[in-house]
């Protein structure tokens, strides 16, 4: 699986580095570094997307789904990360899984 993680500011990065290291050591993921969805759409001139109210897993295939409620469980009790799939208006890629972090109070007031 390759879990990809977007972040809506600077704040979540040290936050995710350690989860990032867990799920490529217990599941053996390709995870690439975060992605500051806010910093990528202004620099290429467009408006970022809405924030996510909670963090959100989303896996694009079934083969996704035992990973995502994997990934889920580090939000500790159940139910803090919702999973869900991928939207039908995108297109699905194999064996991906993205993490929609909920911002910080920091970056969500400066959104």
């Amino acid at each position: 699986m390759v879990v990809y993680v977007q972040t809506y500011g600077a704040a979540e990065r040290e936050l995710v580095q350690g989860w990032q290291a867990a799920w490529r050591q217990d599941l053996q993921a390709l995870v690439p570094r975060a992605e500051d969805v806010v910093a990528t759409a202004r620099g290429a001139g467009r408006i970022p997307p809405l924030p996510v109210r909670q963090t959100t897993v989303r896996y694009h295939d079934e083969d996704g789904i035992a990973c995502a409620n994997k990934i889920a469980a580090t939000g500790g009790r159940e139910g803090a990360w919702k999973v869900e799939p991928l939207s039908a208006r995108l297109k699905p890629s194999r064996h991906v899984i993205e993490v929609w972090v909920k911002p910080t109070k920091a970056d969500a007031d400066a959104y």
